[in-house]
């Protein structure tokens, strides 16, 4: 020991330095009583006090026993490091973790608000509106308090419910439902037609549906304008078809009447029948024009027409068409000028007026 440092002094200064290390104290006089030694040292269960005259079997057994406390306490400890350490280690990954997952759901939150498309999510197998977009209240015509916590069926948003019933059943059998084309029926009863798709998430560890309706509304309108040219294409072809094989029907009509008025004296009834044919035939040529206009296949032919006999025949052909219930009335004007035009569009302006 130094100088100036008893037992005592010695013992308190190796535990500073390491805890755990067991003490023996043989001595045949100690200037301290037991109660003096463990208020100065503090740790009266790593000391023990041998005086003298002892037996040396009892010493070595002693320091046998001290040592296998001393090994079991140290082995104790290191498995209480490890576990600490891997506890710090399990911490630390599943903070990591949730910070992660907070920030995915975060994301995810903020995708679903701002999304383009209308998106709802609902419980199972209950179907019970947990959150919707702002996208898919615009959708509906709802708030979010008259959409969040309710029934869809209660809120009668699809058109074709049973159709919605049999996707949702796809679903829990882990089938894909994508892009299957529905309506949807707003607060105000106007129908949206929509591409929907629903998947399954799971949020606070319980099964979702997460529903995505695409307004495809506009996407219809404007395939059915697109159609619509093509349409009346397919009916001025036909129309073009009729007109001409028509017309040499026609052609032959006019050609025997002209033959029947030329072998036929003039004031007899055959020569006024064969007028008739040549005047029906000829309104049936203008007709024929006029179909080959409406099919774009037939050029205009102008002349200097008189207005008052363009319109009164149009009218003429007008009444059968309007039916008994409307009646047309028609006053000439007098002395009107002859003008250049198309007779067959005179009639077509006359046609298409409102």
């Amino acid at each position: 020991m130094p100088p100036g440092w008893d037992g005592i002094e010695t013992i308190s200064r190796l535990w500073e330095v390491y805890r755990p290390l067991q003490v023996v104290v043989c001595t045949a006089y100690s200037d301290y009583s037991w109660e003096e030694m463990r208020a100065k040292l503090g740790q009266p269960d790593s000391l023990v006090v041998l005086k003298k005259p002892f037996d040396n079997v009892e010493v070595q057994q002693l320091a046998h026993a001290l040592t296998r406390k001393w090994a079991l306490n140290l082995q104790a400890t290191m498995k209480m490091d490890e576990l600490e350490r891997m506890v710090h280690q399990r911490t630390a990954e599943l903070e990591k973790a949730n910070m992660e997952l907070a920030r995915s759901e975060e994301r995810f939150a903020k995708a679903f608000q701002i999304s383009p498309v209308a998106m709802a999510i609902q419980s199972l197998p209950e179907r019970r509106f947990i959150d919707v977009n702002e996208r898919m209240l615009q959708l509906t015509g709802y708030t979010r308090e008259e959409m969040v916590g309710h029934l869809a069926t209660n809120l009668f948003i699809w058109h074709n419910p049973q159709l919605v019933d049999d996707w949702f059943d796809a679903l829990l059998r882990n089938e894909v439902v994508r892009d299957q084309q529905t309506e949807v029926c707003d607060q105000f009863g106007n129908l949206h037609q929509v591409l929907m798709s629903v998947s399954m998430v799971t949020l606070s560890g319980e099964p979702h549906a997460l529903v995505v309706a695409q307004d495809i509304t506009e996407r219809h309108v404007l395939e059915r304008q697109f159609r619509q040219p093509k349409k009346w294409k397919a009916i001025g072809q036909l129309a073009a078809g009729v007109a001409h094989d028509f017309n040499n029907i026609l052609t032959v009509i006019q050609g025997h009447a002209g033959l029947i008025k030329s072998q036929v004296d003039s004031g007899r009834a055959a020569r006024d029948s064969a007028d008739k044919i040549a005047r029906a035939t000829h309104r049936a040529a203008s007709l024929i024009r006029q179909l080959l206009m409406f099919s774009r296949k037939q050029v205009m032919k102008f002349h200097h027409l008189d207005l008052n006999d363009s319109v009164s025949n149009s009218l003429a052909m007008i009444g059968r068409l309007v039916g008994e219930d409307i009646a047309i009335h028609f006053t000439p004007g007098a002395a009107l000028p002859s003008i250049h035009a198309d007779a067959t569009m005179i009639e077509q302006v006359i046609m298409n007026w409102r």
